[in-house]
């Protein structure tokens, strides 16, 4: 029994596990940003949250990533524009609605485009979990009636129909 196969089979894992440690010490360099534009008129930005998202959470992303990338105004806000809620015990808030997406816009500082509404449509709520979901619908004119209030006139709220299509400039 020859003993040359074992040493080639070491030195095969050897080659290996060092191959291994180069891909674990790229993995740690930093990846480069693309290169910043002195304006943002080719940028496109989506925030897609038809459940809700926090501020918190959202503003690591806006400071971390949109800012740097010049991507705000922001081109287009996905969220909901229905507030469903279930009792505490049931899990509580399960979209944020209206009240939620001007919070979002709130963090943004209102630079938002467009807000189309997701999530929204009628739904055939049926067995004993559903039974207690309140739902608060807000209309596109309701909406637009609070970003009047807030002073974010020129964001444009819309609901589209299933199929339907909108084209957005940056």
């Amino acid at each position: 029994m020859s003993l040359q196969p074992l040493d080639t089979t070491r030195q095969t894992l050897r080659t290996r596990m060092k191959s291994l440690g180069a891909l674990r010490s790229r993995a740690r360099t930093q990846i480069s940003t693309p290169p910043r534009t002195i304006d943002n008129a080719g940028c496109l930005s989506c925030i897609y949250s038809p459940h809700g998202v926090s501020s918190t959470a959202l503003e690591p992303y806006i400071r971390n990533h949109l800012a740097p990338m010049h991507a705000l105004p922001l081109t287009l806000l996905v969220h909901s524009m229905v507030l469903e809620q279930n009792p505490w015990y049931m899990g509580g808030v399960v979209t944020t609605g209206a009240p939620g997406g001007m919070n979002i816009i709130k963090t943004l500082d209102g630079q938002v485009k467009s807000w189309i509404a997701a999530h929204d449509e009628p739904k055939i709520n049926k067995g004993i979990s559903v039974k207690l979901l309140k739902s608060q619908r807000y209309d596109v004119n309701e909406v637009m009636n609070l970003l009047t209030a807030a002073e974010w006139r020129s964001i444009q709220p819309k609901c589209l129909e299933s199929g339907e299509k909108l084209f957005l400039n940056a």
